[in-house]
């Protein structure tokens, strides 16, 4: 019995995450933690509501989770059983087991307390899938408590610039000597932009930076509190400006000319342009800023700001001229929906003006045509195209079109591989030809999950249903009406070829391929290769 149960708690602590999924018990250990703090001397609560054997007198092993050690001091007064009496014997097993024996046949339930007095200290080390466990020797019953959670102790670590003086939210205009302090913790450890750990002995400077501290103490049992972290931000340096466009002295027929700032500079900046406004430079250091010229020679004094205070400053002279050059986008048309994986921009501009499509310098032939391969987003593209003369009279075009993502799926009669985009999958049964209507058959599972579609077959009425997004497919078998849901309404569409049964699956004609999916298809007859193209419009 004893090799029994010490084999039978070593498996419960050795795979607590696994034990609970093989062990197979009728009730469940409640335990209550009164401090549950890693560390902690605690008091501990055990209750068992649903027992499935008449109590007598028993011998119960309290079995404790990894890293727990219980003093080998344990007495009887320290542990109180249910209607506030003591056991007959309490006895030390191990470091993480006690024994207790107590005549338990008037009690429906067990509750066990075990008192501060006794000295177990919660363990600084943790398994979340950690549990304790109630062993009745007498009917050899196990039983455990669902997963336990101790939590670290609070943090009571201060960041101080001098002896009273905590941190600020603001910049730091200039390096800066940190202190740390806490009155209860044995050391304190900290943590500079996820680095290694280092243990904090005398306080250190910081220089230009930004800095992401975290910082804990230890506290004399081992326990490590939980991290604060602390955010400090220094920008010891005036911002470095530098105005990329325009250049000085450029002459420019636009009375509203774009200012294209890049900043350099480790805190948000403002800029100010004299007469014009304060624009704030976005995080990635480059700042576009519309600004109004007057005819004739236009002196523009601009000015940088750092969150710290600092500042730097500069000018710049423009001469405003006149007439914007042609520009006009013959291809992809306004709202047109495209289904490619990329998109030629076509057009036509004002010969010798340079053309930009997105970012994009674009080369002209000698008639001022231009053509741009494009890599769109799905969905919704919007794309400037521009186009300035060497006046630097400029012209722009907004283009906007949709992409869909396109599925090709090449298939060979007779064979069960086909690719989807270029990649090889299994296409069971492979496609044929119909003798009698000469008309293409695909396995209808196939097509529809290509096209992400949810097969589900539905007994009560002896059909398939396709599902995907707010849309619903219906077909049967040697039916040639096709139903289309979408919420309440319903389309029938009548095929001229029906669906049908081909080695025990649902075999789709070409038809049903085109009229439902809108797909096109390519015949090779020569290769005897079928290309059926699809646009992934939202819809059916």
């Amino acid at each position: 019995m004893k090799k029994f149960l010490s084999f039978l708690i070593a498996l419960i602590f050795s795979f607590s995450g696994v034990f609970t999924l093989s062990a197979k018990q009728e009730a469940l250990l409640s335990v209550f933690i009164d401090k549950p703090v890693f560390g902690e001397n605690s008091s501990y609560r055990f209750l068992l509501e649903q027992i499935p054997f008449e109590l007598e007198h028993e011998r119960i092993i309290l079995s404790f989770p990894l890293y727990f050690k219980i003093p080998n001091t344990i007495h009887q007064k320290d542990v109180i059983l249910s209607k506030e009496y003591h056991p007959t014997s309490v006895e030390w097993v191990d470091h993480r087991n006690i024994a207790i024996e107590a005549d338990f046949s008037k009690l429906k339930e067990i509750e066990v307390q075990i008192s501060e007095q006794a000295g177990i200290n919660n363990p600084i080390e943790w398994l979340d899938s950690s549990v304790f466990a109630m062993v009745f020797t007498r009917t050899d019953f196990v039983v455990i408590s669902q997963n336990i959670q101790l939590r670290q102790p609070n943090n009571t670590v201060k960041l101080l610039l001098n002896e009273s003086q905590g941190l600020s939210s603001q910049w730091y205009a200039e390096p800066i000597s940190l202190r740390m302090a806490s009155s209860v913790t044995k050391e304190i450890r900290f943590r500079i932009n996820n680095e290694n750990d280092q243990i904090y002995k005398e306080e250190f400077q910081l220089g230009e930076g930004i800095y992401e501290i975290s910082y804990w103490g230890i506290r004399n049992s081992g326990a490590a509190e939980s991290e604060k972290n602390a955010s400090i931000r220094i920008d010891a340096l005036s911002p470095r400006i530098t105005l990329l466009s325009p250049k000085n002295n450029e002459l420019t027929n636009q009375e509203k000319i774009e200012f294209k700032f890049q900043i350099e500079d480790i805190s948000q900046v403002r800029i100010l342009i004299q007469g014009y406004g304060e624009y704030l430079v976005p995080s990635h250091g480059i700042s576009t800023i519309p600004v109004s010229l007057k005819p004739g020679l236009n002196v523009i004094q601009y000015r940088a700001i750092d969150e710290a205070g600092h500042s730097s400053e500069g000018s710049v002279q423009l001469m405003l001229d006149i007439t914007p050059p042609y520009l006009n986008i013959l291809s992809p048309r306004h709202e047109e929906i495209i289904c490619t994986s990329r998109v030629d921009i076509v057009g036509k501009a004002e010969i010798d003006s340079q053309v930009w499509v997105g970012d994009i310098p674009v080369l002209l032939d000698r008639f001022g045509n231009f053509v741009v391969q494009w890599t769109p987003d799905l969905g919704r593209n919007q794309v400037l195209v521009r186009a300035v003369d060497r006046a630097g009279n400029e012209t722009r075009k907004e283009l906007q079109f949709l992409v869909y993502p396109g599925i090709v799926v090449e298939a060979s009669l007779g064979k069960n591989t086909a690719l989807v985009n270029g990649e090889a999958r299994e296409m069971q049964p492979a496609p044929f030809v119909d003798r009698q209507t000469a008309e293409l058959y695909f396995p209808l599972r196939f097509m529809a999950e290509t096209l992400s579609y949810k097969l589900e077959w539905v007994p009560q009425g002896a059909y398939v249903s396709m599902k995907k997004d707010n849309w619903e497919i219906r077909i049967r078998s040697l039916d040639p009406v096709v139903q289309i849901r979408s919420g309440s309404e319903v389309e029938e569409v009548r095929l001229q070829y029906m669906p049908t049964i081909y080695q025990g699956a649902m075999m789709i004609p070409a038809e049903f391929i085109k009229r439902i999916w809108a797909g096109d298809l390519m015949m090779d007859p020569d290769l005897k290769k079928v290309i059926m193209h699809f646009c992934e419009k939202s819809g059916v």
